[in-house]
């Protein structure tokens, strides 16, 4: 291509055209890109910012809850509605011997005792002993005084 016949003021325009064009080019086919790109990335940046923030407050608060529940499953146990046995013949015995000292220190003699049919009861397991004793009436109100906390023994099954 020749461009002899085109003054120079206009061969200068023409460069400069070209050079725009150019520019132009080059901004949007790779310039753009690479900020959209950076952008696109800051986003994420933050966003993982932000969730790790929140994974650090549940480690730091993690001991604390872990404390929390200990407090809660001992004052639990504590109230002996919970057996702390692993099994369900375990807990069965165990109330069925609770039951029996409480009858016999309460000057009474137990004759028999019966495990009914186990229950689901609100995801828990309840647990049901027929019991006969002998005994005064003033035997069996003290048998009643002594295990009315004890209406309802739960498993609880821990791993």
């Amino acid at each position: 291509m020749q461009l002899d016949h085109i003054e120079l003021k206009h061969k200068r325009t023409v460069a400069l055209t070209i050079l725009l064009l150019l520019s132009v080019i080059i901004i949007s086919g790779l310039v753009l890109p690479v900020l959209a790109h950076y952008q696109d990335n800051q986003i994420e940046i933050t966003k993982l910012e932000s969730r790790l923030r929140l994974y650090q407050a549940k480690i730091t608060s993690r001991e604390q809850i872990i404390q929390q529940t200990s407090d809660i499953t001992k004052s639990v146990y504590e109230l002996g509605i919970f057996s702390s046995q692993r099994s369900i013949p375990l807990a069965t015995a165990d109330m069925q011997q609770q039951i029996k000292n409480a009858v016999i220190s309460s000057g009474g003699e137990l004759t028999s005792t019966e495990n009914l049919a186990n229950q689901a009861f609100d995801g828990l397991l309840k647990l049901s002993i027929n019991v006969r004793f002998s005994g005064r009436v003033e035997t069996f109100e003290k048998c009643l005084i002594r295990n009315r906390s004890r209406k309802t023994l739960f498993i609880s099954r821990e791993n």
